[in-house]
């Protein structure tokens, strides 16, 4: 399948060990294809390190400091939201854990790579390897079906053989839209963009799974079920899952649970309900 002319798209990704969680709360059959190889239930090791980050912005009144302090250490594995007020930092945080963009102060290690000593092209290929997104406004390519969408990472990656043909097949089937694969984002509903949008990320199986307001655009029952394949990836592959959310709800689902405010990261003191 050849995609014709798009930019460059963070491609999915493979990685080092993995700790996966032994809950199995809900045995929906289809959710296991997303799964990583090589899973080890007992192997425990640290996807993101964050150490001493700030970040500032130069503004027409002087530099603005949008973060001051953050520290946070996410295990290979777990699940970890971010709240906070609309403008907190969240979205720029989570680039930073990305490496999209790099901080003013302090280190970020990305499963086991610091960012700050890598270039620009050496992130990407990184985040190739390693990294998997899910956006509030889906970035679906208009012109491409929801197979070719979903294909795209591979095809960026290099890999278009048969086996990779399957798994773009598999992954649609896994979240429900297989007959719909040749359909375009134009015939596709709010919800049917995010679920071909989720099954990109999960194609190239992911270790590390960033998501900025997953459910934002999309009505409560939507929401529900988008959030339901996100964290039964969770559970099922060992994936990490670090996202950013307006919905306290939603956060409360992750094992931890911080609050971005003036700057600075708090764990929050209520625990996770339902945590993955």
């Amino acid at each position: 399948m050849r995609l014709r002319g798009v930019p460059l798209w963070p491609a999915q990704p493979r990685a080092t060990q993995l700790r996966t969680t032994t809950r199995h709360q809900h045995p929906e059959p289809p959710i296991d294809s997303l799964s990583s190889p090589g899973t080890s239930i007992a192997t425990r090791a640290i996807a993101i390190t964050v150490r001493d980050v700030g970040k500032s912005v130069a503004g027409p009144e002087g530099e603005v400091r949008i973060l001051d302090g953050v520290d946070l250490t996410v295990d290979e594995g777990d699940s970890v939201a971010i709240v906070g007020a609309s403008g907190s930092g969240k979205t720029t945080l989570l680039g930073l854990l990305a490496g999209l963009d790099l901080p003013s102060r302090g280190t970020i290690e990305l499963a086991g790579q610091r960012l700050d000593a890598l270039d620009e092209e050496a992130r990407a290929a990184l985040r190739a390897r390693e990294v998997g997104f899910v956006f509030q406004s889906f970035h679906l390519l208009p012109s491409l079906t929801a197979e070719e969408n979903v294909a795209l990472p591979l095809e960026l990656a290099g890999r278009e053989g048969s086996e990779d043909r399957a798994r773009v097949r598999e992954v649609l089937q896994a979240v429900g839209l297989e007959p719909r694969r040749r359909h375009y984002p134009r015939q596709l509903s709010g919800g049917e963009q995010q679920r071909v949008a989720l099954a990109r990320a999960f194609v190239g199986r992911p270790r590390i799974l960033f998501a900025d307001e997953p459910t934002g655009n999309l009505d409560q029952a939507t929401g529900q079920h988008v959030s339901e394949l996100l964290f039964e990836l969770n559970r099922r592959s060992g994936t990490t899952l670090v996202l950013v959310t307006h919905d306290l709800s939603l956060a409360r689902r992750c094992r931890h649970l911080y609050r971005l405010d003036g700057g600075r990261l708090h764990a929050d003191a209520t625990p996770a309900e339902g945590a993955a």
